[in-house]
């Protein structure tokens, strides 16, 4: 299996990331410099309780869509019950949260922050306007409509910058509730523009019955783990709410802000990989699987390990302190402490596959360990009062679950030192018939 063979897609998703890279580096930016660092603080928490939900719902309903809807006979009865799962986590997990907030007054001020409640009340609001979006995000993904991705997601950036203007030039954009407007109306243009995109594809009805206790036992396996890290994510800024105030949380969350891009490059680098997987699994192919996911590691840690680079030999600081005030300044040395993630993010592979072959209960162990890192590596980070320590949880958690990850994938690939090297001299090689090809 050669990389080249799947240049096509693979191209079209690193232009999809390259958007989130643009928006992130740009729009997002110029949004953050126009905010207090405790209101930008305040959309942190709005934009982490937000993520929870749809990686419980990712976890319950849509890792589910694709891993059963390979079948193409029962793809009907799978897009019925995982859409009727997805809609209810969603609303019954943002209602449940948000009442937490709204009818506890004593769990806001017990975290020093009594405008959380205000979060909470736009919470049921936004997750609504987003959930036709991730919704059908996945038929994309499912069927490697790379393309479409790409241009579904410029509409989506494209109506939050449009709508950052119009909020800025009438009433000025300096709440948190501001931003979290703009993220309302981009995730509504964008889940109308993909009902759309999307329209033949959402068929609720097939000859073939998919078997519901065996999509709800995988997907209530996934969400245990997905679920348990974005809790910890989640109690990991409340934590450092109660120890930094929401001034502190507004800087952390600037440096996770920028950390999105490689955020949004695992996701699309993931979403390449687990279809294939789940593929090439079903086929038994060995040799074909162990070439397929040391490509993936190996050409995804080379990405990473230039970004990283760039970011620490300069570009970090170019960003942060020459384009945003000086209110956010710190951000800049927490982003590049954050940013060691980077290194360890391409071995996420291992959890795609162990998602492919329907080892949930293992991730589940895996994730319970490093979530339990996660949060003792926060309280611990939050009674030491040392600012620039606030990234180390993250890192704790990311290097714990990737290290069992790996040594899983290992076992069952036996992956060796020339399968994670092998991108190299395979980009050379392109490199190199590339330029032939161009010389007259």
């Amino acid at each position: 299996m050669r990389i080249a063979d799947h240049l096509g897609k693979l191209s079209w998703t690193l232009g999809d990331k390259a958007l989130f890279l643009m928006y992130g580096f740009g729009v997002r930016l110029w949004q953050i410099s126009l905010l207090p660092r405790s209101e930008f603080g305040l959309y942190g928490h709005l934009e982490v309780w937000h993520a929870l939900i749809f990686t419980l719902s990712e976890g319950i309903a849509l890792t589910a869509l694709i891993k059963f809807g390979v079948e193409k006979e029962q793809r009907g009865s799978v897009n019925k019950q995982t859409g009727l799962l997805h809609l209810a986590t969603c609303i019954g997990a943002s209602l449940l949260m948000a009442s937490i907030f709204l009818l506890f007054p004593a769990v806001p001020q017990f975290f020093g922050e009594p405008r959380l409640s205000d979060v909470a009340l736009y919470l049921p609001l936004y997750v609504l306007v987003t959930i036709p979006r991730s919704y059908c995000l996945k038929f994309l993904i499912r069927d490697l409509q790379m393309r479409a991705l790409f241009f579904v997601n410029l509409t989506w950036f494209a109506t939050m910058t449009i709508a950052t203007v119009i909020v800025e030039l009438t009433s000025g954009l300096r709440t948190f509730e501001d931003l979290a407007l703009v993220q309302m109306v981009g995730a509504l243009v964008s889940s109308l523009h993909l009902l759309w995109v999307t329209r033949e594809q959402l068929v609720f009805r097939s000859k073939v019955q998919a078997n519901f206790r065996a999509v709800l036992r995988f997907g209530m396996n996934q969400a245990g783990s997905m679920g348990l890290l974005s809790v910890g994510n989640m109690l990991d800024r409340l934590i450092m709410q109660k120890f930094f105030g929401t001034a502190g949380v507004g800087l952390y969350a600037t440096a996770h802000t920028f950390f999105r891009a490689f955020d949004a490059l695992r996701d699309g680098m993931l979403g390449l990989v687990y279809p294939g997987a789940v593929q090439l699994i079903a086929r038994n192919d060995a040799d074909v699987i162990r070439t397929f996911l040391g490509k993936a590691i190996s050409f995804y840690l080379l990405v990473n390990v230039a970004l990283f680079t760039a970011l620490q030999v300069g570009l970090a600081d170019f960003i942060i302190v020459g384009l945003l005030p000086e209110q956010y300044h710190s951000a800049a040395g927490l982003f590049k402490v954050l940013i060691i993630v980077a290194l360890i993010h391409p071995f996420w592979v291992s959890w795609t596959y162990a998602m492919a072959r329907g080892d949930t209960d293992k991730l589940l162990r895996f994730t319970i360990v490093a979530t339990f890192a996660h949060l003792t590596s926060s309280w611990l980070v939050g009674m030491s009062m040392i600012q620039m320590f606030m990234p180390l949880p993250t890192i704790a958690m990311h290097l714990v679950l990737n290290i069992l990850g790996f040594v899983y994938l290992r076992r069952h690939v036996h992956l060796t030192r020339h399968d994670l090297t092998r991108a190299v001299p395979d980009s050379l090689r392109y490199v190199k018939k590339l330029v032939e090809r161009l010389r007259p």
